[in-house]
């Protein structure tokens, strides 16, 4: 499961579009809100799932949204993310041509390797339960502006 884990969570509602056409039509603030609400509480449990060293990792998580607000896509942009939620395996050292030798951590003289730490994962299941509510309460506020 971990190789294929994905590094990011992407929030898409185009098939709650085709399904709730009228109230997209009607009410699109209510659903761009409903979306804004979901990437905002993705960005902090992924934030706090993190796990943090120097804090680059749990900096690097933005939130992007495209499609006209209807697709928000929440991510950690920091280079080695996939090492952190992929875990890679024990090797050797690297090989340095300068010197001709492989650098290697002592004693054992190999990399020990990471463990996977899939954060991501962990914020998304934590956001899957509360997609419904959070998108129902956000039309019915939409809908209770519209009425007054």
């Amino acid at each position: 499961m971990a190789k294929n884990s994905s590094m990011k969570v992407t929030i898409d509602t185009t098939g709650m579009q085709r399904k709730l056409e009228n109230v997209m039509r009607l009410y699109p603030d209510g659903i761009r809100s409903g979306i804004k609400r979901l990437a905002d509480v993705t960005e902090r449990r992924m934030r706090t799932e993190s796990p943090v060293a120097s804090g680059t990792l749990r900096a690097s998580i933005v939130s992007e949204f495209r499609e006209n607000g209807f697709v928000a896509e929440v991510k950690p942009t920091a280079n080695y993310t996939k090492y952190v939620v992929n875990p890679t395996k024990a090797s050797p050292g690297r090989y340095v041509p300068a010197i001709g030798k492989r650098l290697v951590s002592p004693p054992s003289g190999t990399h020990p390797g990471t463990k996977a730490d899939d954060f991501v994962g962990r914020a998304k299941e934590y956001v899957i339960g509360m997609t419904m509510d959070i998108m129902n309460t956000e039309i019915r506020l939409a809908l209770a502006v519209v009425g007054t």
